[in-house]
């Protein structure tokens, strides 16, 4: 071929391929999957809502599970028995190795009326006919015929946390909205809520090892009048007062680090793992549930009728997953 035919093939397949070849802007243009366009990992604390509630992105990591403090210490800052202490330890190094989504608040009469609604589910207390209810005259827990998560013994609020409810009633809840939603709800493991609680923090409580520090962050025992016109010392109480002698409305104080709400005080709350009665193990561990069997089930955090002692984020307490009382409610997470 000649020099003179090489050329005009050679701007012929120039002139075809600035035909069919995209531009240099088309070229650059991302795709649906990357660049600005591309799904992003939330960030910590970040809320989005899933099925008409919001939930809170918590970071897998690794942290601290448990006090930091002995029994007799932790007994000595915050009164208490220092027996009661003594499951909180040793601390111990915990990884979860799988973000998870956590319920802002916790679960409401509102949200478990619509389950009760939909499903006619009677709860332990409806079966037994019976709950016991608190007298804030007579500063005790009385055995009442017919009290359930309704009838309290004052007027419920929509917005206020449901309680009343045992871990079987807990689970029910969480089968009936994973059912309803396509999507998997839970209760929190007991290392989850920890590491959520603790949002980052070392210390006693999420803000800070100071009570004092914790007013307008927590619904606890404390200087709150009660119907009568008088303070009450419970089980010790916070120096300050929150406003409520009893629960408050969910999202009523300020939220920890990572957007959640009433995660010390307000309510206990329930935990999906076994409990036997043991302390930790002092071996690191990844993603732990508990042991396989048990005859109780965790509950941590605290209420509205609890002292600094059992407010901490490394206190541990436990009951049968059939229990249910008037200080007890529950928050779920979402895992996909």
């Amino acid at each position: 071929m000649h020099g003179k035919q090489r050329c005009m093939l050679f701007v012929a397949v120039l002139i075809l391929l600035g035909a069919s070849a995209p531009s240099v802007q088309e070229q650059a243009a991302p795709s649906p999957d990357v660049g600005e366009n591309a799904p992003t990992e939330p960030k910590p604390g970040e809320v989005r809502e899933f099925d008409g509630s919001e939930f809170a992105w918590i970071p897998p990591g690794t942290f601290q599970m448990g006090s930091k403090l002995s029994p007799e210490e932790t007994a000595a800052a915050y009164g208490g028995e220092k027996d009661s202490f003594e499951n909180e330890h040793p601390q111990h190094t915990v990884t979860l190795t799988n973000g998870f989504w956590m319920g802002v608040k916790e679960v409401t009469n509102h949200e478990f009326e619509r389950f009760i609604q939909e499903t006619n589910y009677q709860t332990t207390a409806e079966k037994c006919g019976y709950a016991y209810t608190f007298n804030p005259s007579s500063l005790k827990f009385e055995k009442t015929a017919g009290a359930n998560w309704r009838k309290l013994g004052w007027e419920i609020k929509a917005d206020e946390p449901v309680v009343q409810v045992s871990w079987n009633d807990a689970k029910a809840f969480c089968a009936w909205l994973s059912k309803k939603t396509g999507n998997a709800y839970r209760l929190p493991t007991e290392a989850e809520w920890e590491y959520a609680c603790r949002a980052g923090t070392t210390t006693e409580f999420w803000w800070g090892d100071r009570i004092e520090d914790g007013q307008g962050k927590i619904n606890g025992s404390d200087l709150t009048a009660w119907p009568d016109g008088k303070t009450r010392d419970l089980e010790g109480r916070f120096p300050f007062s929150d406003g409520y002698w009893r629960m408050a409305p969910v999202g009523s104080f300020h939220a920890n680090p990572w957007g959640l709400y009433d995660m010390e005080g307000n309510v206990q709350e329930w935990c999906e793992d076994p409990y036997q009665n043991e302390n930790y193990s002092p071996r690191p561990v990844k993603d732990p549930k508990g042991p396989a069997k048990g005859n109780f089930r965790i509950a941590r955090g605290g209420s509205w009728y609890s002292g600094p002692d059992l407010c901490r984020s490394a206190n541990r307490d436990s009951w049968p997953p059939s229990l249910y009382t008037i200080e007890r409610g529950f928050r779920v997470v979402r895992t996909k």
